[in-house]
């Protein structure tokens, strides 16, 4: 009997002990304790193509780290620790992560986000366009090592654009109007006949010259179409520009001229070459513009012939 009881005893200790085991290993683990290093780094990405250099990302990205448990305990063979932070207002972040001496792998992911970039669309117009920027993981192994540094700096990290949607708020127009006209140059300063001041002449800027021109139309859903091409002037300083529009939209038009033409002032008896250029911006609406006529005033003086 005394050996039957001793017997029981044994087996409800040996019981107790492997049950004692496994709660011990099936404990969630506690990193609260652990030595921690800290992971910073700056975002950055290209918001507007029309300066040099790249821009601040955004403020309050996510910026999330994840271990693996099994790094802080072999015994545990699933899961992940993650920690979590977000970028401040100049694009920077700093977040701390718990080691063990042996080191752990890091990986570091970085929200998306999607905005409004300012795109160099022509040479005198500039369009916001929906992009889509992502950045890839970084990893960090063997992080904490030994006593390895206490803060890694991933310097500065940029963010490339996924995707942009070309159908984004966009739309092509089936339609269109004629914006024309004659355009004149100032060309010479002659005398009064009859004692009065002198006289500014304006003379059809010559055939052949080349427009700049740019085109913004909307449609009367706000959605937006952008054109840049260029027009030659007919003879007799004629023009004809065919301006994509809708019936309910319309369409902000700004053309340009950069012309090196000669001036005589009949006056002085003086010739001199001038640079014109100056732009003219209109907005237009479902009609067709005629009679448009327009006047450049000479610029920069550029040579004196005689």
């Amino acid at each position: 009997m005394k050996k039957q009881i001793l017997f029981a005893a044994a087996t409800m200790f040996a019981l107790a002990f492997t049950s004692c085991k496994k709660y011990e290993v099936s404990e969630p683990l506690n990193l609260s304790e652990l030595r921690k290093v800290t992971i910073q780094g700056s975002l950055f990405a290209e918001l507007d193509e029309t300066n040099a250099g790249l821009e601040k990302a955004p403020q309050g990205l996510k910026i999330t780290v994840s271990v693996p448990f099994s790094d802080y305990n072999p015994n545990t063979t699933s899961g992940n620790h993650i920690v979590t932070t977000t970028t401040d207002a100049n694009g920077n972040f700093s977040i701390q992560v718990p080691v063990v001496s042996n080191g752990v792998d890091a990986t570091i992911s970085f929200e998306s986000f999607t905005t409004d970039v300012l795109e160099i669309m022509g040479a005198h117009y500039n369009l916001e366009g929906s992009t889509q920027f992502k950045l890839s993981n970084s990893t960090v192994s063997g992080l904490g090592t030994g006593n390895s540094l206490e803060t890694i700096d991933l310097g500065t990290l940029q963010y490339v654009s996924s995707f942009t949607d070309p159908n984004a708020n966009t739309f092509v127009p089936t339609t269109s109007v004629m914006f024309e006209g004659i355009l004149e140059y100032e060309s010479s300063l002659t005398a009064s006949l009859i004692g009065g001041p002198d006289s500014t002449v304006y003379t059809p800027v010559p055939e052949g010259t080349v427009l700049i021109v740019d085109i913004y139309s909307e449609d009367e859903f706000g959605r937006e179409f952008y054109q840049s091409k260029t027009v030659t002037v007919m003879a007799g300083g004629n023009y004809q520009i065919e301006v994509p529009l809708v019936k309910n939209g319309y369409a902000d038009l700004e053309f340009y001229i950069d012309e090196i033409l000669q001036y005589n002032d009949v006056v002085n008896t003086q010739n001199y070459l001038y640079q014109y250029q100056d732009g003219i911006s209109e907005t237009l609406y479902f009609v067709d513009y005629t009679n448009k006529d327009y006047q450049f005033n000479k610029g920069l003086l550029v040579q004196t012939l005689n």
